[in-house]
């Protein structure tokens, strides 16, 4: 409830001038966390409310076990975010406890839930009879698995189309500054620049940004996985903004991509600048 109460008054989720002012990708999970689920007052007021009035049916003995019913999806997702997120050690701690009592106070009455659930079910077999029964439980098995078979399937097909083709340039999924590379080499007609402390930024819209000297000059990229070529356009680099394309290769958490600029060999060396945690399957650095 000291944590409920203290959403409803908006006072939990309060981050530092100072935190705001620092790079999202510098940015740490805990203060990543605190300035969205504080970004909307009246959200924050809900999130207390939720945490709140379960805690107050916890108190009385007509109303506790509907108070620990609904504070175990509240308290699933608290658990859920103070480990994803990598929030305080004594956060876990404390919102684990508090889940596993919550499970205790489910588990001690598990057959009257059970009960509870069974009658509705044959209430509402009475209800309908045998075959409008099957026809509603065949419709529940089969809408929901359909619609999710939809949509997932819409999903695979806009990932297909515009992450897996640039995959080595911006990641598995584009998180934790993937995307991000600092240049190593750049060369034009076997001249190289002076590439210090410059950056090139690559995202999933097929948007790229090349930044040096205080400056963030756009452009756009495309990639072929299957192919390993590359193409940039309306980038300034040198001052020049023709369009370089040509091959590319991995080699290890360095890209090395290789071409021409009008007619003339163009070469870069990047290496993957402060990545974060990537997917379980994909090698973050």
């Amino acid at each position: 409830m000291p944590y409920g109460v203290s959403k409803l008054a908006n006072l939990q989720f309060q981050v530092s001038a100072l935190d705001y002012s620092q790079p999202l990708g510098a940015t740490h999970g805990t203060i990543l966390t605190w300035a969205f689920l504080g970004y909307s007052p009246w959200f924050q007021f809900l999130l207390g409310f939720l945490e709140t009035f379960p805690g107050v049916l916890l108190c009385f003995r007509r109303t506790w076990r509907l108070g620990a019913v609904l504070l175990f999806p509240v308290l699933l997702n608290v658990v859920l975010i103070n480990f994803a997120m990598d929030l305080w050690d004594a956060t876990r701690k404390i919102s684990f406890f508090l889940l596993a009592l919550n499970v205790y106070l489910l588990a001690t009455d598990f057959r009257m839930y059970v009960s509870f659930f069974g009658r509705l079910v044959q209430k509402r077999s009475q209800r309908l009879g045998f075959r409008g029964n099957a026809v509603l439980v065949v419709a529940e098995l089969v809408i929901p698995i359909v619609m999710a078979g939809y949509w997932l399937n819409n999903l695979r097909r806009a990932t297909a189309t515009t992450m897996q083709p640039a995959r080595d340039f911006i990641g598995e999924r584009q998180i934790n500054s993937a995307g991000t590379w600092s240049v190593q080499k750049m060369s034009f007609s076997g001249k190289d620049a002076a590439p210090s402390d410059r950056l090139l930024l690559f995202d999933f819209r097929g948007r790229c940004y090349y930044r040096a000297d205080n400056r963030t000059l756009p452009g756009t990229f495309r990639a072929d996985h299957d192919r390993h070529t590359f193409q940039l356009s309306g980038l300034e680099l040198e001052g020049d903004r023709r369009t370089i394309q040509g091959t590319y290769r991995v080699d290890g958490d360095r890209l090395i991509m290789q071409g021409q600029r009008g007619g003339e060999p163009a070469e870069f060396v990047l290496q993957r600048r402060h990545w974060g945690k990537q997917l379980p399957f994909s090698a973050g650095r």
